[in-house]
């Protein structure tokens, strides 16, 4: 498929135009919603490594004051759960439900996350 925009798309660039909304891919949108930003992290320690272009109106820090630093920069660390692979306990969660039947998986599933962090 041929890349109408050769440079990342950019509302600010590109302006708006509806007819080609249709045609946009859900799974590889064009652009940020003004309202949201997107970072990238790497899993294991939670290091920025992508931010969008908005980050300054939302965050009041800069892609490049941003990126390289830990996600704790913008969020209480103490909230933050250990997800991290390297983390034995959430090794241990993560295979323990994927020996869980499934049926039992539907039944739980959504109490469990009603209580995560």
């Amino acid at each position: 498929m041929n890349n109408p925009h050769p440079v990342p798309y950019s509302i600010k660039r590109h302006g708006t135009n509806f007819h080609d909304c249709a045609a946009e891919p859900i799974r590889a949108p064009g652009c940020i919603q003004p309202h949201g930003a997107l970072l990238v992290l790497r899993s294991v320690d939670l290091t920025i490594l992508q931010v969008s272009e908005n980050s300054p109106q939302l965050f009041g820090l800069t892609a490049e004051q941003l990126l390289g630093k830990n996600i704790d920069v913008l969020l209480d660390g103490a909230s933050i759960p250990n997800v991290s692979p390297a983390n034995a306990k959430m090794r241990l969660a993560v295979e323990t439900w994927k020996r869980t039947p499934y049926p039992l998986t539907r039944l739980i599933g959504p109490a469990l996350t009603r209580y995560l962090p």
